[in-house]
């Protein structure tokens, strides 16, 4: 009676052991891999931050970037790809949508974002606002 409950312990910490493996192992690139949660990278610098969104097959028609108050948005689709005069027997390239949104706590010059799709990646140079400097006169 006992060996069917040990073989079915050992079986789960197996499971679990293999479980643990594969997430190490492609824990990142599965969650990279998902169209709908693009890998995005972020670089601050003095002058202000630097994003990279991975987008592969979306062209720049199906873009979108919009500033709304303190947040980015970045909305992109890519409709299945079919040839013309081709039937299509099995699709494993769905089509899929997303949107992001990034919020800065900073001040942004939103008048001087810019973005370039390249070789299947955004970047996106999110420019400080410069500080307003007022000149006081001191009065002796």
């Amino acid at each position: 009676m006992n060996a069917p409950l040990t073989l079915t312990r050992s079986l789960w910490r197996d499971a679990d052991a293999l479980h643990r493996a594969a997430d190490a192992l492609f824990g990142h690139a599965a969650l990279a891999a998902d169209p709908a949660r693009p890998a995005v990278e972020y670089d601050a610098h003095d002058t202000g931050w630097t994003l990279r969104v991975a987008l592969p097959g979306v062209s720049p028609e199906a873009l979108e970037i919009a500033w709304e108050g303190d947040t980015l948005v970045v909305q992109a689709s890519a409709p299945p790809a079919d040839e013309d005069g081709w039937t299509t027997v099995r699709r494993e390239r769905p089509a899929w949508s997303l949107a992001r949104r990034l919020r800065f706590a900073h001040s942004v010059d939103a008048q001087r974002i810019a973005a370039r799709l390249e070789d299947g990646v955004l970047t996106i140079d999110v420019p400080r606002r410069a500080a307003l400097r007022i000149p006081v006169q001191v009065v002796a």
